[in-house]
């Protein structure tokens, strides 16, 4: 029977040649011993990467199986009017961290039917944010808007604000990206243009496309990093809770300024302890506790 000490022993005989040969790989040539444990070494290192690496994408396929078998059967459930149900399978994709418009906009679909109007209205931002231009979401969202208790106007937005939003919203981030370097190895090109040619009509043509591909190098990175800001920088809330006390400070002594209902949209400020600072769309500020609302 073999002992554990022998075993440990001969492990870490192992490790320390095939370290020994990694450093002076002359070392394991010349010495027919150690080239042997080496070898050895790096067989047995290589098929425990390769069984770590199946069962990792084993279980990452089964996951994705349950998580589709989950997504289906929610929409059997919705077809079924069966409205409480389908929110409790959509709800357990998200739990598996599996997040896509498509399951928002269905999730919000479903809270829509079920009469929750501030998680409905929550679950299509949420989908705005990922997919802006999915089908059918921008006609739902108007609809539950229209249900909301709180007319609160807003401020309007300065008109190149807009204008950048709407543009940014056309692309991923990362396709924005893509197009940024794509334009910045442009201008490399031109300037390669200009240094390697001898006319004076190729020299210009070479810092035409130079100035060009920075200018666009530089639209499309911005306009990638406002589109990453917009979808990781979100301080926007919706209240869920039916109706809630709009208060002056933070506590619940405070005087209510107003009472606001579920489906209206607030952005976050500060914080003390559970109470928030949170602005409404027309500027006026006040105080909520954290339960009453969740982040888009």
């Amino acid at each position: 029977m073999k002992s554990v000490a022998g075993c440990q022993l001969r492990v870490g005989y192992r490790c320390l040649f095939g370290l020994i040969a990694v450093a002076n790989p002359q070392l394991a040539i010349r010495n027919p011993t150690t080239h042997f444990i080496f070898h050895n070494f790096l067989i047995e290192m290589m098929i425990k990467k390769a069984i770590f690496l199946f069962f990792m994408l084993f279980s990452i396929t089964l996951q994705a199986e349950d998580t589709e078998v989950l997504f289906t059967e929610g929409n059997k459930a919705y077809e079924a009017n069966n409205y409480e149900l389908a929110i409790e399978k959509y709800e357990a994709v998200l739990i598996e961290k599996q997040e896509s418009a498509q399951l928002f906009f269905n999730l919000a679909n479903a809270y829509y039917k079920n009469n929750q109007l501030g998680k409905a209205i929550l679950n299509y931002e949420r989908a705005k944010i990922l997919k802006p231009n999915l089908i059918d979401l921008a006609e739902n969202l108007a609809i539950a808007e229209n249900r909301k208790k709180d007319n609160i106007p807003p401020v309007p937005p300065f008109f190149l604000a807009t204008f950048w939003q709407g543009f940014y919203q056309l692309a991923s981030s990362a396709v924005w990206s893509v197009l940024g370097i794509l334009m910045l190895f442009a201008s490399v090109g031109g300037v390669a243009l200009f240094l390697l040619k001898n006319t004076t009509k190729e020299k210009k043509r070479g810092l035409i496309v130079t100035g060009i591909g920075l200018l666009l190098s530089v639209l499309f990175l911005s306009l990638g990093n406002s589109r990453y800001q917009y979808m990781t920088n979100q301080e926007v809330a919706v209240i869920t809770t039916a109706a809630v006390d709009f208060k002056d400070g933070a506590d619940e002594d405070s005087n209510t300024t107003q009472p606001l209902h579920e489906g209206t949209i607030i952005q976050l400020i500060e914080n003390i302890g559970d109470w928030y600072k949170v602005r409404l769309a027309n500027g006026e500020v006040g105080w909520l506790q954290k339960e009453v609302f969740e982040m888009i």
